[in-house]
């Protein structure tokens, strides 16, 4: 069937072992390598911090390692409440926010969020499974500043946080 498929995650055995320096190649015979592109956000906010809503643990665990990764500290919410709490509590540079969650909706969570003139301007992404036609209009029209579906694409969400941080 097209657009199904299967999510595996695979955990692969590492050992440490002592290295041995001979086999190391003489300094001056190393070649520099330009920058990735990631290195964006975080030459732009190396330590910022960011509040991730989101209730299903496999994408907490992405993102939370992808943008540790990148230098920002990383708050969760696992639903739309928390969202709103640690928001008014801790004002992240930005918020990354799953649209369906329990206990309040991240629709919910966001207009809550533009109600409150402590964060009605922290910038907020929608990150959702909700693809369809309509779908980001009214994720925008709730107050988000953008909108990314999932499965999260991490080039598009390297630029759209680099466009409302700088």
């Amino acid at each position: 069937v097209v657009g199904q498929g299967s999510c595996f995650t695979v955990s692969l055995p590492w050992q440490s072992t002592s290295l041995d320096k001979s086999s190391l190649p003489d300094p001056s015979q190393l070649k520099t390598v330009p920058e990735p592109e990631s290195a964006l956000v975080e030459s732009c906010h190396p330590s910022g911090v960011i509040l991730l809503a989101e209730d299903q643990e496999a994408t907490i665990q992405i993102l939370f390692d992808y943008l540790t990764t990148l230098g920002y500290q990383v708050l969760i919410a696992r639903d739309g409440v928390e969202a709103v709490e640690l928001s008014q509590a801790k004002h992240p540079e930005l918020i990354l926010m799953d649209i369906q969650m329990p206990v309040k909706s991240g629709l919910e969570a966001i207009k809550e969020i533009r109600a409150d003139t402590d964060t009605a301007t922290i910038p907020i992404i929608a990150l959702t499974a909700l693809a369809m036609s309509g779908d980001r209009e009214r994720c925008l029209e709730a107050g988000a500043n953008d909108y990314l579906s999932k499965p999260v694409n991490m080039k598009k969400l390297t630029a759209a946080m680099a466009a409302l941080l700088n």
